[in-house]
């Protein structure tokens, strides 16, 4: 099993505890391309590894790493506002 870096953590318990079109509305805000924003909220809906891989034609490695790095993107946003 591997571990999960801060900033999914971060933005997986966001994604729970947040209701979908709150969340969605945040996420406009956040320096994502349009790509990447139509990933997370393919991640939001729930949209396993597999099933992502799939629709974006990536290695299921590569979907995780994409991830990671858009998780890591909305964290330091949300940690940038925070500190404001």
């Amino acid at each position: 099993m591997c571990r999960k870096s801060p900033s999914v953590v971060y933005v997986y318990k966001k994604i729970r505890t947040t209701k979908k079109s709150v969340l969605e509305e945040q996420l406009k805000d956040c320096p994502l391309t349009a790509h990447d924003y139509s990933f997370i909220c393919d991640v939001i809906t729930g949209l396993n590894i597999t099933e992502l891989s799939d629709k974006y034609f990536l290695s299921a490695s590569r979907i995780s790493q994409w991830k990671r790095e858009v998780c890591q993107k909305i964290h330091t946003f949300d940690m940038a506002n925070a500190m404001r």
